[in-house]
């Protein structure tokens, strides 16, 4: 009887380490599931074909948006922004640029990357249609 209750305690420690090690190892997995997260820049040309540009940094958490012009007549373009993730899988992501956020008075911006079949990533912003390049 002594000897089944050794051998019925010595599974528990095992059981243990491999619960350790799995959650060790989730956290890295679930990091690695966003191929978005990184430094990119975003190009687009706007309603008048201006060509426009933007640093877009995006972490697990969020990330930032920041618009590569500024214009005299509008204070809201060239704020940096924080990223709302909305939704992200291994094809697509979206997120909101929360200019609100930046300044009273901005508008916030709903943005979608989509990752193609050849390994570019393009998107929208509104009408907008963008191109990524990671940095």
């Amino acid at each position: 009887m002594e000897r089944q209750m050794k051998t019925g305690i010595r599974p528990a420690p095992a059981i243990l380490v491999y619960l350790s090690v799995l959650s060790c190892v989730s956290p890295a997995k679930a990091q690695s599931e966003n191929p978005f997260i990184g430094k990119w820049t975003a190009t687009w040309e706007n309603k008048d074909g201006r060509s426009l540009q933007a640093n877009v940094v995006i972490t697990e958490a969020g990330g930032t948006w920041q618009t590569l012009a500024q214009r005299k007549l509008d204070p809201c373009v060239g704020k940096e922004a924080q990223l709302e993730i909305k939704s992200v899988s291994p094809k697509e992501m979206r997120f909101t640029a929360r200019h609100s956020e930046a300044l009273m008075g901005c508008k916030d911006t709903n943005i979608k990357m989509q990752m193609q079949p050849d390994g570019t990533v393009t998107g929208s912003r509104g009408q907008d249609e963008m191109r990524f390049t990671k940095n």
